[in-house]
């Protein structure tokens, strides 16, 4: 017999899942005798998390209405500390982005400088929301390294080497005087990318994201696996290569130094010490224009094929390990297209375990550049409506 706390959180949970829903869908997706369910959703409206905005009356015709999350219940500011630049936005209720702010990354020569970065775009959305600013209810931030996900604090970023052992989230709810989340960017992607999917909470979801590093995520049972000390799913520095090119981490042959910017940096390097021919060039260097070049140039194409095949072989381990029912491929190596999927595929129904990769669906993410950021948002309103309910 579930409580009207835990019948509330399980509603709330569908909606998460999927946007809307009707009081009948709730009753069918839930299984809980229907005056519970009426009962429940009433208390949620009355204390302004839902709303019905098309039930007039008791009687509402023969298409019952959907419920949904109030936008102006609760809004939610988030930080995407990235490499090369840093990104603000305040989120309403539903996800959508309200305001938004960005800033080309700056000196960041020490963990203090870089903070200094943050607190400007902080009072940038302070500014823009004026009046409104109490509506912001919370403030995360996604990561751009590893995370200690019990206490809040920013480990190391290998791509932003001064962000080493910052309590980020006592910091951020020291100035902004409000709860605080710090989620690593896979993390928040992966979450983003299960709540558009409107994916059953059966369902086992991994995420690879691609580009300058190599991360991944998980979801099982609704909830993101993050290991017994915050540190799970750090696919990039799975060792595949003992005695391969030294990763950043400090350890060699890691997938993120065979299939990252920096080993498909090194592998051009290579290419162009040794006066091959190609269109490939070390300074400036883009992924955009490797990958693009690939599609043309025979250099480009092999080493292209090598990332498919390292990318493959992690996936490959991964999906034996976790035994997923889907794999979603995210970052900027997504633009290799077919090719990739190929690879992947291919190794994935020939070195699993079998039945592993029989009903396993393979796919490429559609999410936007904003969607990493929204996704830390999500799970900051996750957390803040669980706040709520608490008695």
């Amino acid at each position: 017999m579930k409580t009207q706390r835990e019948l509330q959180q399980l509603i709330i949970e569908a909606i998460s899942r999927n946007g809307q829903m009707t009081r009948p869908e709730l009753m069918a997706l839930l299984s809980i005798r229907p005056a519970s369910i009426i009962e429940a959703v009433d208390v949620l409206i009355k204390s302004g998390t839902l709303v019905e905005p098309d039930r007039a009356g008791k009687k509402t015709g023969r298409r019952a209405p959907k419920l949904a999350f109030n936008p102006n219940h609760l809004w939610i500011a988030g930080i995407d500390f990235q490499f090369r630049k840093t990104l603000g936005v305040i989120c309403n209720m539903t996800g959508e982005i309200i305001f938004k702010v960005e800033t080309e990354a700056g000196l960041r020569n020490s963990s203090e400088t870089a903070r200094i970065e943050i607190r400007a775009i902080i009072e940038r959305l302070r500014e823009m929301a004026g009046g409104d600013w109490p509506k912001v209810r919370g403030i995360c931030l996604s990561d751009p390294g590893l995370v200690d996900l019990n206490t809040g604090v920013s480990l190391k970023a290998v791509n932003v080497p001064a962000w080493e052992n910052v309590s980020s989230r006592a910091w951020l709810e020291q100035i902004c005087k409000m709860p605080a989340l710090v989620l690593p960017k896979t993390m928040a992607l992966t979450y983003m990318e299960y709540l558009t999917r409107h994916l059953d909470t059966s369902a086992g979801m991994l995420l690879l994201n691609t580009g300058g590093g190599i991360g991944a995520g998980l979801i099982k049972n609704g909830e993101l696996f993050v290991g017994n000390t915050g540190r799970g799913m750090e696919i990039g520095h799975l060792v595949m290569m003992p005695q391969g090119p030294l990763c950043r981490c400090g350890n060699r042959g890691c997938l993120e130094a065979l299939a990252g910017e920096a080993g498909i940096r090194r592998r051009v390097e290579e290419v162009l010490s040794n006066n091959v021919e190609t269109v490939l060039r070390n300074e400036p260097f883009s992924l955009d224009y490797f990958i693009r070049s690939a599609g043309h140039d025979r250099a480009a194409g092999i080493i292209a094929s090598e990332i498919c095949d390292y990318l493959a072989q992690g996936l490959t381990i991964a999906a034996t390990l976790l035994n997923p029912s889907h794999i979603i491929i995210a970052g900027e190596l997504t633009a290799l297209g077919q090719p990739l999927i190929d690879t992947i595929a291919r190794s994935l129904r020939l070195n699993c375990v079998l039945g592993t990769a029989d009903h396993l669906k393979l796919e490429l993410s559609t999410l936007g550049g904003d969607d990493t950021i929204r996704g830390a948002v999500m799970f900051m309103r996750r957390q803040l409506l669980e706040k709520e309910l608490q008695p």
